[in-house]
């Protein structure tokens, strides 16, 4: 690993568990264990190095989506293992680190934003090809059960989730619980089986 991609590595650390606001150039530049000035040669501004984080980031989850795709026997059981792989990466994301994205760059949150647009679609081709294989529900509304599954996650994920939710439940169990009813109510008949053995070992596994 070259400093640059050291530097990235330690500001994608930094910001998912304190936040954006929290995480100063300072800051990264002390956890790297170089100066200032080597630090900003890099990276001319915190906006430049919080972009290429969230880059690297997005890179290497789709590389590791890739390899779920390729080593599933079908598109259902790869959602089932992308979704376990997704959730560590989404419970481990401190709230307040979108929050800051969202208020202080509004051109970072777009790409934020458009990842999460991008995923979607995804999600939604390999449900279809999952409908066609004939393990989902062939009058299942794949996108209208998508799209309402993506608005759970911004909400879980912003900064009303402690006022709507007036229960002891975590972003977790909401998660779980709610991704668990979407796959389990667009699944045929005969895929259920299979989505209950995954589930069985996925609660072992927590």
């Amino acid at each position: 690993m070259d400093l640059k991609e050291r530097i990235i590595t330690i500001t994608i650390q930094q910001t998912t568990q304190v936040g954006v606001s929290s995480t100063t150039m300072d800051h990264i530049a002390r956890l790297c264990g170089i100066s200032k000035r080597t630090l900003y040669e890099l990276f001319p501004d915190k906006l430049t190095l919080l972009t290429e984080a969230m880059r690297y980031s997005i890179n290497k989850q789709r590389t590791k989506l890739s390899e779920i795709i390729a080593n599933a026997n079908n598109p259902l059981e790869a959602l089932l293992h992308i979704y376990a792989n997704i959730r560590n990466q989404i419970n481990s994301t401190s709230r307040v680190m979108i929050e800051d994205i969202r208020r202080l760059y509004p051109s970072l949150y777009q790409v934020y934003l458009d990842e999460h647009t991008n995923n979607n679609r995804h999600f939604v081709n390999m449900l279809k090809k999952a409908q066609n294989q004939g393990l989902v529900r062939k009058n299942a509304n794949i996108e209208a059960a998508v799209a309402g599954f993506s608005v759970l996650i911004h909400h879980v994920k912003g900064e009303n989730f402690d006022y709507a939710i007036h229960a002891p439940f975590s972003e977790k169990d909401v998660l779980d619980e709610s991704f668990i009813t979407l796959i389990r109510g667009l699944a045929s008949s005969e895929s259920i089986a299979t989505i209950d053995r995954f589930l069985e070992n996925f609660d072992k596994k927590q």
